[in-house]
Order: structure tokens, then C-alpha cells, then sequence
């Protein structure tokens, strides 16, 4: 979806919330929508993270839910995710 479809969709779901209707999401989209959520649980089979974006938003957590490293860098107050190369990429060969 596009930013401004994104962005609009979010804005609903914060005005529903707000009124009281609990929303539940499901995204593997990171970097586009978790980072807005209140609230986040991550799972793998079993819960392997809960809390507010911070907290769950951490490459340790990540790597439990997804099977793969990743890197999150903070830009601006808010959590981006980073696929991390492999050791195996040579120096500035990573796309």
C-alpha cells in the first residue's frame, strides 16, 4: 500500500482505539507500521516479545521472531530494521 493509504489507515484504526474498539494487526511491514503501534507482541510459535516498540523493537527479539539477524538503527525517534549482511558478503558488496 502507499504512504498516504498507510497513513490514513493508521489514523482510523488510532480513532477506533481511542473510542475503545481493541485492534488487533498483523504485518511482517516493520519499518512501515509496527513503529506506530502502541502495543506490539511478536511471535514464533510461542510469544517471544511484548511492550511498546522500544522494547520489543530490538535486534535480539527480532532475530527470535524472524530466524534472521537484523540491525535496528533509531533515525529521528523512530526504529528502523535493517536486514544485516551476512559475514560472508564481501566489504560494500551488500545491495
Amino acid at each position: 500500500m502507499d504512504i498516504s493509504t498507510r497513513h490514513d489507515i493508521l489514523h482510523l484504526l488510532a480513532d477506533l482505539h481511542e473510542d475503545g474498539m481493541a485492534i488487533v494487526l498483523t504485518t511482517h511491514d516493520l519499518n512501515g507500521i509496527a513503529t506506530h503501534l502502541p502495543h506490539l507482541v511478536c511471535v514464533n510459535n510461542r510469544i517471544v516479545g511484548e511492550g511498546t516498540p522500544s522494547e520489543v523493537m530490538t535486534s535480539e527479539v527480532l532475530e527470535r521472531t524472524f530466524g534472521a539477524r537484523m540491525e535496528v538503527l533509531e533515525h529521528l525517534g523512530v526504529r528502523l530494521v535493517v536486514d544485516e549482511a551476512p559475514a560472508s558478503y564481501p566489504p560494500g558488496a551488500r545491495s
